[in-house]
Order: C-alpha cells, then sequence, then structure tokens
C-alpha cells in the first residue's frame, strides 16, 4: 500500500489566493459604491425632510397670523413672536437656533420671500451645501386666513420695497402676532 497525502501544490494554493483575492476586491468596490450612495440618499431624504418641515412652520405660523412684518432685524418686543432666516444660513423660531450646529456644518437655508396678490405671500425654501450646490428647493404659498375669519385685511408689510427678499443678502425676519395687535417694533 501506498501512502498519498492529500494536500495541494503550491500553484494550486497561489492560484487560489489570487481568485479569492479577485472575489474579495470586487465584493469590497460593490460595498463601497453601496455604502457611498445610501449615504448621499441618506443625507438627500434628510434635506428634503428639514426644508419641508421649514415649509409647514412658516405656514402654520403665518397663516391664522393677525399681523405680519418682513424685516430684517429681530424684533425688540420680546412678546413678538417671529421666524428667521439668518444671512448665514440658519433658521431660527423665536430666537431659538431649530436644527442645531450638526446640520449647518455642511449646509446653508435661505429663503426667497415673494409678495403675492390678496393676502398670500410665497415662500421658497433652499438648501445649499458648502459648495453652494442646491440640495433642496421647495415652496408654500401661504394664504393670510384671518381676513375671511375677521373682514379685516391682514398687514403684511414688507421692508422698504415690495419685491422679492432673500436672506442669502441680509437676515429676513418674519415677525407675526397670534393676537389681534400690530407686529411694530
Amino acid at each position: 500500500m501506498k501512502n498519498k497525502c492529500g494536500g495541494f501544490t503550491l500553484a494550486e494554493v497561489i492560484v487560489g489566493f489570487m481568485i479569492a483575492a479577485i472575489i474579495i476586491t470586487a465584493a469590497g468596490s460593490v460595498f463601497a459604491f453601496g455604502s457611498k450612495n445610501f449615504l448621499e440618499q441618506a443625507v438627500a431624504l434628510e434635506d428634503s425632510q428639514v426644508g419641508e418641515s421649514i415649509g409647514r412652520m412658516v405656514k402654520d405660523s403665518l397663516t391664522y397670523a393677525y399681523d405680519i412684518k418682513i424685516t430684517g432685524s429681530r424684533p425688540e418686543d420680546e412678546e413678538l413672536l417671529f421666524l428667521m432666516f439668518s444671512e448665514d444660513g440658519r433658521f431660527y423660531m423665536n430666537g431659538t437656533d431649530v436644527f442645531g450646529d450638526g446640520y449647518y456644518k455642511n449646509r446653508k437655508i435661505s429663503c426667497r420671500i415673494i409678495p403675492g396678490r390678496e393676502q398670500t405671500v410665497k415662500i421658497e425654501v433652499q438648501i445649499e451645501d458648502h459648495k453652494g450646490n442646491q440640495k433642496y428647493c421647495g415652496q408654500t404659498v401661504i394664504t393670510f386666513m384671518n381676513r375671511k375669519l375677521t373682514g379685516r385685511e391682514v398687514d403684511h408689510r414688507m421692508k422698504e420695497n415690495r419685491g422679492v427678499i432673500e436672506s442669502k443678502e441680509q437676515d429676513v425676519v418674519l415677525c407675526y402676532q397670534k393676537e389681534d395687535g400690530r407686529a411694530d417694533e
């Protein structure tokens, strides 16, 4: 009887390792690409959710307001409610930074306010990355409903002119009151 060892030759081992290395490299590339794509989609979804939530906050705050003043500075009256899009790309609600430093690290939030007809205003919310690439743009038209409820005009005075106001050029502050009164500073 002959004693046979069932081992592999050196050439077979090297070929096996090369095939395994090629398979592992291909799988790693697919995983890396998938992870990058997943991360990009997650960031895009977060930007979309943030942009839509800002639009809802603005609409919810202003739809039933009695008096709205759009200006470039925070109100001096501490009783007055306000939303602010700062020139440096942050969003504040009554003085509180809504999203915190972690969100703004690579993004800027801005708005455009376009006066409409008969008790309406259009607000466009934009989110850009640190390179200036637009990641989200959404708009909402706000109809001031207290005109229908009270019969009064809702005063929505805009700073200096009645044109488009953009927060990329200046702070944009939307001062408003929920009770009957005026949003004068």
